[in-house]
């Protein structure tokens, strides 16, 4: 259990490096707010798809042209990382954080898994902890309060890692979050 905390740990010490190299996340993060609120459908359409895929960057390059007239249009790129923007604006768009957690912690109809062993942990934190997840999206992109947020969510993530460890720390792995916060969410229904 030490080594699994360890692992946990050793992630989120790690963000502050990763956050000091993200791209301009605050644009990033104005685009995908305009983008879910002008166009929902076609935010959603485009979460439906692998972020890695082909058919998400063709999806993504049209929402930022529909979309040019957003602050940040400029900053759309392919990556879990900007997916996982996209998501967490698309679920936040006038809710409460307790409003959010109530909507990703609903049991899925279908299974949902992930592509790898972080995006399994993800899922399994947000099913476990759904309050959790809310509040981290809840937080500001500053790694103190990621960080905050993601050390709450330790013990989820010690009880789904089972040995194994996570791929992505602070910014990135609340966009994987995000993004598994939002593939819950449309398996349950929503």
């Amino acid at each position: 259990m030490k080594h699994i905390v360890t692992i946990v740990s050793t992630a989120l010490l790690a963000s502050a490096a990763a956050w000091a190299a993200a791209p301009n996340v605050a644009a990033m993060h104005a685009f995908g707010h305009c983008a879910a609120q002008r166009s929902p459908k076609d935010v959603t359409y485009l979460l439906e798809q692998d972020y890695r895929s082909t058919g998400y960057a063709q999806g993504l390059k049209a929402l930022a042209k529909k979309q040019a007239s957003c602050a940040g249009s400029t900053t759309a790129a392919g990556g879990a990382l900007f997916a996982g923007v996209l998501a967490e604006e698309l679920l936040e768009y006038g809710r409460t954080p307790k409003q959010v957690a109530s909507l990703i912690g609903k049991a899925p109809k279908k299974p949902v898994a992930g592509k790898d062993d972080t995006e399994n942990a993800a899922l399994c934190a947000v099913r476990a902890n759904p309050g959790g997840v809310a509040q981290l999206l809840a937080q500001p992109y500053s790694p103190k309060e990621e960080n905050a947020a993601l050390k709450a969510l330790a013990p989820a993530f010690n009880g789904c890692l089972k040995g194994k460890k996570l791929g992505a720390g602070g910014t990135a792995l609340r966009s994987v979050v995000a993004l598994a916060a939002f593939r819950n969410f449309r398996a349950a229904g929503g």
